[in-house]
């Protein structure tokens, strides 16, 4: 498909069908906090993840994929440390002080972040006019569809301890894109899933067995760690073939997804904010044909 449809193309449609999987996974995750708390359900899909790697690896390309080189296996650890240890515990814990709206909305300034930090450490990535046009007009969208209302977007007040976590949640998700596409690109993508996770599996799974039981409570944390196996897997091909902003950017189509699983499972309706968003998420599109 890749070359039908170029390798922008290719990794367009790779990070908008990751797109799919992060507005669906909210979703699982909603039905297993039932029974289960977002600690354990946090480990429970680390691990998931992490065998759904291994085996993947193993059926695909056999197990000396596995092989990699020390200095990636440090980024690739510490990536699984602060992205998704550090980053998904503080993200969900968030959820205990403000409106998922807000941590949401922090959420999606993550391209602003990765923009700001390449500035530092990834200076050789840069952006055209028509880059940051793309971007902006994602994260307004993203905006408009999260908001769902002029009343929400009046209501909305940040600044708490809350938001705060959110915040430091956004800039390691940040760091973590621009460590994996400087320095993991040329990497197998499997193999990064899996050390990542395995990574994550291994912290969490103590943090859990000590403070509340390490164990699978529903069938839910499996399904999620199963979308966030899929998911990880479509955006790093998609960041091989496209900037770490970019990229980030068209991850913003999920709240888009998330409106029209709402609509299809919950019966929610698409308001008139959320059209607007989309409409500018087809606009925004129109820029990125033209992006380099």
């Amino acid at each position: 498909m890749e070359k039908l449809i170029g390798r922008k193309g290719f990794g367009a449609l790779c990070v908008i069908a990751a797109a799919v999987m992060w507005a669906l996974e909210p979703i699982v995750a909603r039905y297993s906090y039932v029974n289960a708390n977002f600690i354990q359900t946090t480990t429970i899909r680390a691990i998931v993840t992490t065998v759904m790697a291994f085996v993947y690896i193993v059926s695909t390309s056999g197990i000396e994929s596995l092989k990699v080189k020390r200095s990636h296996l440090i980024k690739i650890a510490f990536i699984g440390i602060i992205g998704t240890t550090i980053a998904d515990l503080l993200y969900f814990y968030s959820f205990n002080h403000i409106p998922v709206i807000n941590a949401v909305l922090i959420g999606h300034m993550q391209p602003i972040f990765i923009i700001i930090l390449g500035l530092f450490i990834f200076s050789e990535e840069k952006h055209t006019g028509f880059d940051y046009i793309f971007i902006i007009s994602m994260i307004i969208a993203s905006l408009l569809i999260t908001t769902k209302s002029t009343e929400n977007l009046k209501s909305l007040k940040l600044g708490t301890y809350g938001d705060l976590l959110v915040l430091i949640s956004t800039i390691l998700w940040a760091l973590s894109g621009i460590i994996a596409k400087k320095y993991l690109s040329g990497l197998y993508t499997g193999a990064l899933v899996f050390y990542r996770f395995l990574t994550a599996s291994v912290i969490l799974s103590i943090i859990t067995s000590i403070y509340v039981g390490l164990a699978i409570s529903n069938y839910y944390q499996i399904i999620s760690g199963i979308i966030v196996f899929v998911g990880y897997m479509l955006y790093y091909e998609g960041l091989k073939r496209l900037k770490t902003a970019v990229t980030s950017s068209l991850e913003l189509t999920a709240p888009f997804f998330a409106s029209l699983f709402g609509y299809a499972f919950f019966g929610e309706t698409i308001t008139f904010l959320q059209g607007l968003g989309l409409g500018l998420i087809i606009i925004a599109l129109v820029f990125f044909r033209h992006s380099e």
